[in-house]
Protein backbone atom coordinates (compact mmCIF):
# COMPACT_ATOMS: atom_id res chain seq x y z
CA UNK A 1 0.00 0.00 0.00
CA UNK A 2 1.38 3.41 -0.91
CA UNK A 3 -0.07 6.90 -0.24
CA UNK A 4 -2.41 7.57 -3.03
CA UNK A 5 -1.02 11.06 -3.98
CA UNK A 6 2.51 10.90 -3.51
CA UNK A 7 2.98 7.67 -3.62
CA UNK A 8 5.22 7.21 -1.12
CA UNK A 9 4.85 4.05 1.33
CA UNK A 10 5.27 5.33 5.01
CA UNK A 11 1.60 5.03 6.04
CA UNK A 12 0.02 4.96 9.22
CA UNK A 13 -3.18 2.87 9.88
CA UNK A 14 -6.11 4.73 11.45
CA UNK A 15 -8.80 2.24 12.57
CA UNK A 16 -12.03 4.10 13.77
CA UNK A 17 -13.94 2.79 15.91
CA UNK A 18 -17.10 5.46 15.92
CA UNK A 19 -19.97 4.52 13.25
CA UNK A 20 -19.47 4.14 10.67
CA UNK A 21 -16.06 2.11 11.52
CA UNK A 22 -13.63 2.22 8.68
CA UNK A 23 -9.68 1.43 8.53
CA UNK A 24 -7.72 4.40 7.02
CA UNK A 25 -4.69 5.43 6.13
CA UNK A 26 -2.62 8.09 6.53
CA UNK A 27 0.69 9.29 4.81
CA UNK A 28 3.29 10.62 6.68
CA UNK A 29 4.75 12.62 3.97
CA UNK A 30 2.00 14.65 2.74
CA UNK A 31 -0.60 13.58 5.63
CA UNK A 32 -3.22 12.77 2.67
CA UNK A 33 -5.53 10.23 4.61
CA UNK A 34 -7.71 7.74 2.61
CA UNK A 35 -10.27 5.34 3.27
CA UNK A 36 -8.99 1.43 2.81
CA UNK A 37 -10.41 0.72 -0.52
CA UNK A 38 -11.58 -2.73 0.19
CA UNK A 39 -14.20 -1.04 2.78
CA UNK A 40 -15.54 1.43 -0.08
CA UNK A 41 -19.08 1.37 -0.77
CA UNK A 42 -19.77 0.30 -4.60
CA UNK A 43 -20.13 2.44 -7.29
CA UNK A 44 -23.88 1.66 -7.05
CA UNK A 45 -24.41 2.33 -3.61
CA UNK A 46 -22.40 5.69 -4.14
CA UNK A 47 -24.63 6.69 -6.77
CA UNK A 48 -27.90 6.01 -5.04
CA UNK A 49 -26.35 8.79 -2.11
CA UNK A 50 -25.08 11.22 -4.26
CA UNK A 51 -29.23 11.08 -5.96
CA UNK A 52 -30.10 12.23 -1.96
CA UNK A 53 -28.00 15.45 -2.06
CA UNK A 54 -29.87 18.45 -1.31
CA UNK A 55 -28.28 21.21 -3.27
CA UNK A 56 -31.19 23.55 -3.73
CA UNK A 57 -30.52 27.04 -5.01
CA UNK A 58 -30.85 28.75 -1.73
CA UNK A 59 -29.60 32.48 -0.16
CA UNK A 60 -27.77 29.76 2.53
CA UNK A 61 -25.97 27.56 0.06
CA UNK A 62 -25.18 30.80 -2.13
CA UNK A 63 -23.60 32.20 1.16
CA UNK A 64 -21.58 28.83 1.18
CA UNK A 65 -19.70 29.39 -2.23
CA UNK A 66 -19.04 33.21 -1.81
CA UNK A 67 -15.97 33.31 0.46
CA UNK A 68 -14.91 30.58 -2.76
CA UNK A 69 -16.23 33.73 -5.02
CA UNK A 70 -14.51 35.98 -4.13
CA UNK A 71 -11.09 34.60 -4.19
CA UNK A 72 -11.39 33.64 -7.49
CA UNK A 73 -12.03 37.68 -8.24
CA UNK A 74 -9.35 38.56 -6.07
CA UNK A 75 -6.98 36.51 -8.38
CA UNK A 76 -8.64 36.84 -11.82
CA UNK A 77 -6.72 37.73 -14.52
CA UNK A 78 -8.24 40.75 -16.72
CA UNK A 79 -8.95 38.51 -19.98
CA UNK A 80 -10.18 36.03 -17.82
CA UNK A 81 -13.26 34.49 -19.38
CA UNK A 82 -13.75 31.05 -19.63
CA UNK A 83 -14.54 28.49 -16.81
CA UNK A 84 -15.41 24.97 -15.76
CA UNK A 85 -17.37 23.65 -13.05
CA UNK A 86 -16.28 20.28 -12.65
CA UNK A 87 -18.56 18.11 -10.42
CA UNK A 88 -21.12 20.89 -10.63
CA UNK A 89 -23.86 18.35 -8.92
CA UNK A 90 -27.30 18.11 -9.37
CA UNK A 91 -27.98 22.08 -9.22
CA UNK A 92 -25.00 24.34 -10.50
CA UNK A 93 -25.31 27.07 -8.38
CA UNK A 94 -22.05 28.55 -8.13
CA UNK A 95 -21.61 27.88 -12.17
CA UNK A 96 -25.06 30.91 -11.82
CA UNK A 97 -22.87 32.76 -8.95
CA UNK A 98 -20.00 32.59 -11.89
CA UNK A 99 -21.68 33.89 -14.63
CA UNK A 100 -22.84 36.55 -12.33
CA UNK A 101 -19.26 37.38 -12.39
CA UNK A 102 -19.51 37.34 -16.11
CA UNK A 103 -17.66 33.93 -17.00
CA UNK A 104 -18.43 31.67 -19.52
CA UNK A 105 -18.98 28.22 -17.41
CA UNK A 106 -19.58 24.79 -19.01
CA UNK A 107 -20.63 22.47 -16.32
CA UNK A 108 -19.62 18.57 -15.95
CA UNK A 109 -20.56 15.97 -13.10
CA UNK A 110 -20.41 11.96 -14.15
CA UNK A 111 -23.25 11.57 -12.55
CA UNK A 112 -25.77 14.40 -13.21
CA UNK A 113 -24.12 16.20 -16.30
CA UNK A 114 -21.96 13.69 -18.20
CA UNK A 115 -21.12 16.09 -21.19
CA UNK A 116 -17.73 14.76 -22.20
CA UNK A 117 -17.01 17.81 -25.17
CA UNK A 118 -16.82 19.73 -22.56
CA UNK A 119 -13.31 18.08 -21.92
CA UNK A 120 -11.98 18.58 -24.56
CA UNK A 121 -11.76 22.74 -23.99
CA UNK A 122 -8.69 24.56 -21.84
CA UNK A 123 -10.36 26.46 -19.07
CA UNK A 124 -9.06 29.92 -17.61
CA UNK A 125 -10.68 28.99 -14.63
CA UNK A 126 -11.79 25.41 -13.45
CA UNK A 127 -13.59 24.23 -10.10
CA UNK A 128 -14.38 21.53 -7.93
CA UNK A 129 -16.81 22.32 -5.07
CA UNK A 130 -17.15 19.01 -2.92
CA UNK A 131 -15.19 16.58 -5.02
CA UNK A 132 -11.76 15.67 -4.02
CA UNK A 133 -13.19 14.09 -1.14
CA UNK A 134 -14.43 11.63 -3.05
CA UNK A 135 -11.91 10.36 -5.51
CA UNK A 136 -10.88 6.92 -5.75
CA UNK A 137 -8.23 8.25 -7.78
CA UNK A 138 -6.81 11.70 -6.72
CA UNK A 139 -3.90 11.54 -8.53
CA UNK A 140 -5.38 10.47 -12.20
CA UNK A 141 -8.23 13.12 -11.70
CA UNK A 142 -5.55 15.50 -10.56
CA UNK A 143 -4.27 15.29 -13.59
CA UNK A 144 -6.53 15.62 -16.09
CA UNK A 145 -7.93 18.46 -14.34
CA UNK A 146 -4.47 19.96 -14.84
CA UNK A 147 -4.57 19.42 -18.05
CA UNK A 148 -8.01 21.26 -18.08
CA UNK A 149 -6.10 24.45 -17.26
CA UNK A 150 -4.31 26.86 -19.34
CA UNK A 151 -1.05 28.28 -17.93
CA UNK A 152 -1.97 31.01 -15.25
CA UNK A 153 -5.31 29.17 -14.56
CA UNK A 154 -6.92 29.38 -11.40
CA UNK A 155 -8.39 25.75 -9.81
CA UNK A 156 -10.68 26.59 -6.46
CA UNK A 157 -11.34 24.05 -4.66
CA UNK A 158 -13.76 23.58 -1.53
CA UNK A 159 -13.07 20.44 0.32
CA UNK A 160 -12.71 20.42 4.51
CA UNK A 161 -9.49 19.68 5.89
CA UNK A 162 -9.01 17.70 9.00
CA UNK A 163 -7.15 18.29 12.13
CA UNK A 164 -5.93 15.16 14.10
CA UNK A 165 -7.04 11.37 15.03
CA UNK A 166 -9.62 12.33 17.77
CA UNK A 167 -11.32 15.40 15.68
CA UNK A 168 -11.54 12.80 12.84
CA UNK A 169 -13.05 10.04 14.74
CA UNK A 170 -16.25 11.90 14.83
CA UNK A 171 -16.09 14.07 12.52
CA UNK A 172 -19.27 14.94 10.76
CA UNK A 173 -17.58 15.29 7.00
CA UNK A 174 -15.95 11.97 7.99
CA UNK A 175 -19.66 9.63 8.16
CA UNK A 176 -20.66 10.63 4.33
CA UNK A 177 -19.07 7.38 3.44
CA UNK A 178 -18.47 8.22 -0.29
CA UNK A 179 -15.72 10.90 1.79
CA UNK A 180 -12.66 8.68 0.90
CA UNK A 181 -9.84 11.05 1.14
CA UNK A 182 -9.17 13.91 3.50
CA UNK A 183 -6.44 17.09 2.95
CA UNK A 184 -4.44 19.01 4.82
CA UNK A 185 -2.51 22.03 4.12
CA UNK A 186 0.27 19.93 3.81
CA UNK A 187 -1.17 17.99 1.16
CA UNK A 188 -2.51 21.07 -0.93
CA UNK A 189 0.91 21.83 -0.82
CA UNK A 190 2.60 18.74 -2.22
CA UNK A 191 -0.90 18.47 -4.36
CA UNK A 192 0.28 21.95 -5.44
CA UNK A 193 4.07 21.05 -6.19
CA UNK A 194 3.25 17.41 -7.91
CA UNK A 195 1.02 19.54 -10.69
CA UNK A 196 2.75 22.64 -10.87
CA UNK A 197 0.49 24.99 -9.48
CA UNK A 198 0.84 27.73 -6.60
CA UNK A 199 -1.49 27.52 -3.98
CA UNK A 200 -2.46 31.05 -3.40
CA UNK A 201 -5.52 30.97 -1.26
CA UNK A 202 -5.56 28.28 1.59
CA UNK A 203 -8.03 28.49 4.52
CA UNK A 204 -10.00 25.44 4.61
CA UNK A 205 -12.65 24.59 3.17
CA UNK A 206 -11.92 27.36 0.79
CA UNK A 207 -8.58 26.60 -1.60
CA UNK A 208 -7.44 28.22 -4.62
CA UNK A 209 -4.44 27.93 -6.76
CA UNK A 210 -2.76 28.99 -9.83
CA UNK A 211 -1.40 26.99 -12.52
CA UNK A 212 2.15 28.12 -13.41
CA UNK A 213 3.17 29.74 -16.93
CA UNK A 214 5.87 27.43 -17.40
CA UNK A 215 5.05 23.97 -17.93
CA UNK A 216 6.53 21.10 -15.38
CA UNK A 217 7.06 17.40 -16.49
CA UNK A 218 4.60 15.28 -14.09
Amino acid sequence: MQCLICQKPELETWNVSAKPARTYFRCHSCEYLFMNPAERLTHEEETARYQLHQNQDTTGYRNFFKPLVDAIERHRSDDALQALDFGCGPEPVLADLLVDQAWDVQTYDPVFCDKRSVLDQRYDLVTCTEVWEHLHAPTEILKKLNDLLKPGGLMAVMTSAYADKNHFENWWYRRDLTHVGFFTETTMKTVARQMGWDLIEAKSPYWVFQKKTIAIRI
